[in-house]
């Protein structure tokens, strides 16, 4: 879906082992049902608008609050989340990310960026700014932190060098 579609897809193999694939929500839960709260703060970190599954989830089922069930999709469970979604967990601006590339227009230059994208070493940030870790209690690897002061449009690009 991610290749064909710009559309951003959280998930992934859950038999990958590297630090990222923590964050998929079915190994971070394998079998231990989530509450609501940690369902909502995974909801909240990740940006995430909508879960499709193939396996019908109690807690999805369970939290009308946060997740609105839609017809089901090729026999997958739909659900449209509820809370408001931003990719900015910390200030704002209007980001379009593709391969590579995350770009935001129109960001305050005094505030500091927290980008709901996990964190990688190879990350830079442009024109002169700077791309660090931020810790997030639900995720090992981070996010994208952008301190201030930064310019009001920027791009974090993969350079490939660590």
């Amino acid at each position: 879906v991610a290749w064909r579609t710009n559309v951003e897809v959280m998930g992934g193999f859950l038999e990958r082992n590297i630090d990222h694939a923590y964050a998929n929500f079915f190994r971070r839960f394998p079998k231990r049902q989530a509450t609501e709260a940690e369902l909502a703060e995974y909801l909240r970190t990740f940006a995430i608008s909508y879960v499709i599954t193939q396996k019908t989830r109690p807690e999805f089922e369970q939290a009308p609050r946060l997740l609105e069930k839609l017809p089901d999709v090729a026999g997958r469970s739909a659900y449209r989340t509820r809370l408001p979604v931003s990719m900015f967990l910390e200030g704002k601006g209007v980001l379009r990310a593709r391969t590579n590339r995350i770009e935001v227009r129109g960001s305050d230059p005094n505030t500091p960026l927290i980008l709901s994208y996990h964190f990688h070493e190879a990350l830079r940030c442009e024109p002169n700014c700077r791309v660090v870790r931020a810790k997030v209690r639900m995720d090992t690897v981070g996010l994208i932190r952008i301190p201030a002061p930064h310019p009001a449009d920027l791009a974090v690009v993969n350079s490939y060098v660590f």
